[in-house]
């Protein structure tokens, strides 16, 4: 007697379930992208863009670990097989970029210094990351191995004592900078749902995909993050400067978060802002500029020490000069 063999049992009716998943979900997400960023494509029944919290779901699943499993080149086909000609807007890199600013909470878009090659994309998930992820700079060729003091900093609190200031970049990827005492750094939007929730993925992807010695760019921000927030203290310090976009308003909730999310995090041999960290140890080792930032927090802080500066300096000048007066009056010659 011939057993019979069902469907789901058969591993080459399985491939091609599988096949037909992926071919549809293709259509679904290029749709989905045009639709986004394209409103008149929309009907206005459409219950993914009209159910709150519906986007944000889909987005979630998109660059979950099965949001891997759909190749990109597969998104190519099917996008060229239906791209809409003479529309600037229909651009494979600017519409899923597009589509995940939400969990970014800024604009995101290519840096020109670090094209993107769609070839090279694995996924969307692999897309993000390299829309993100900075360079490695030259001067982070130094490992932890070599010199454990390039991976840590001073806390924010403790580097405004030194002099260091902080500001918002105006930029879109994870690049920081640090020059003439200024830490410029990208800006951090925590809110239920944003950015913080894909750091966290990008992480998990470059801690499976990425070996030492090559730079896991997210994981090393995420502990650059870290170094800098020791307490609610520094969260306050970071959001008064417009690097922290506080949405859930309460800086110890933050704080919560994000010390959470660096749990995770793991740092790579090659650490991205080792050059940076180098920087700021030096400028913080200099006296003078931690001299010169006290007298400007404790003494000059405010128009009246301002005036009470120019006064006492007003006042020493007249001295000095009824001195001189006084020792050439009392020594004609």
């Amino acid at each position: 007697m011939v057993e019979r063999v069902s469907q789901s049992d058969d591993p080459h009716w399985a491939r091609i379930s599988r096949f037909h998943i992926m071919l549809l979900k293709s259509c679904f997400v290029i749709e989905l992208f045009r639709k986004y960023a394209m409103e008149e494509l929309r009907d206005p029944h459409d219950h993914i863009f009209n159910i709150p919290g519906k986007l944000h779901e889909v987005r979630c699943d998109l660059i979950s670990t099965s949001g891997e499993s759909l190749p990109f080149f597969v998104l190519v086909e099917f996008f060229n097989a239906t791209k809409i000609q003479d529309d600037p807007r229909d651009n494979l890199i600017d519409l899923p970029l597009h589509f995940f600013e939400d969990l970014v909470g800024h604009p995101l878009k290519p840096s020109p210094n670090n094209p993107i090659q769609i070839p090279e994309i694995r996924h969307l998930v692999d897309l993000l990351h390299k829309a993100l992820s900075v360079p490695v700079a030259a001067e982070a060729s130094i490992t932890m191995e070599t010199d454990i003091e390039l991976y840590s900093i001073n806390h924010a609190t403790e580097l405004q004592k030194a002099g260091v200031k902080f500001k918002k970049m105006e930029g879109n990827n994870l690049e920081i900078k640090f020059q003439n005492g200024v830490m410029e750094i990208p800006p951090i939007k925590v809110a239920k749902n944003t950015r913080l929730f894909l750091l966290q993925r990008l992480m998990e992807y470059e801690q499976h995909s990425f070996l030492d010695p090559a730079p896991r760019n997210v994981n090393d921000y995420v502990k650059f993050i870290q170094c800098l927030i020791n307490s609610p203290k520094d969260v306050a310090l970071l959001r008064h400067g417009g690097i922290i976009e506080n949405w859930l308003s309460n800086d110890k909730l933050i704080f919560d978060e994000l010390m959470e999310l660096s749990i995770e995090s793991k740092a790579s041999l090659n650490f991205t802002y080792s050059g940076i960290f180098k920087k700021v140890n030096e400028h913080c080792q200099r006296h003078r500029n931690v001299w010169m930032a006290n007298l400007w927090r404790n003494y000059l802080n405010s128009p009246w020490s301002w005036i009470g500066f120019l006064v006492a300096v007003v006042s020493l000048l007249l001295a000095l000069t009824q001195t001189v007066f006084s020792i050439l009056t009392y020594h004609p010659s």
